[in-house]
């Protein structure tokens, strides 16, 4: 899977969230490490499907790119 970076400015208590997050995440999955940058990903995918659904968009979802 190839990846992009990105560069986000947060409010402080949007971290916070993320690191209480995180730190959940954790704690549920036996002592695997969650990361803040993982909870953000897991967080943007929910979130983008929902507002996916709410646009209508759930049906039509993009074609994978060809990996190179």
């Amino acid at each position: 899977m190839v990846t992009q970076n990105y560069s986000v400015r947060l409010e402080p208590e949007l971290v916070e969230r993320l690191d209480c997050l995180s730190e959940a995440m954790s704690q549920q999955l036996a002592g695997v490490k969650v990361t803040r940058t993982q909870a953000l990903r897991m967080a943007v995918e929910l979130g983008l499907e929902q507002a996916e659904a709410k646009f209508g968009l759930t049906k039509t979802k993009p074609k994978p790119k060809p990996k190179k």
